[in-house]
């Protein structure tokens, strides 16, 4: 995954968060550098609290199954 370098540390919580779970709902995100590939390419260990992603996907599929008892 490619994420700009030009961004500030503390502005690539939501960039990360969206690459890797295509939602900005990932909070507490924290990574460190793994090493250096390349000139342009440099891994990173991320982690992050996936409570609040976890609880919103549990939301819709209550309200979809709700929704198809009404149907």
């Amino acid at each position: 995954m490619r994420i700009s370098s030009t961004l500030p540390p503390e502005e690539l919580s939501d960039p990360l968060s969206l690459k890797l779970v295509d939602s900005d709902l990932l909070t507490d995100v924290q990574y460190e550098r793994a090493g250096i590939q390349d000139e342009e390419t440099v891994p990173l260990h991320v982690s992050g609290e996936m409570t609040l992603l976890f609880e919103t996907l549990e939301l819709f599929t209550t309200y979809a199954e709700d929704e198809e008892e009404f149907e």
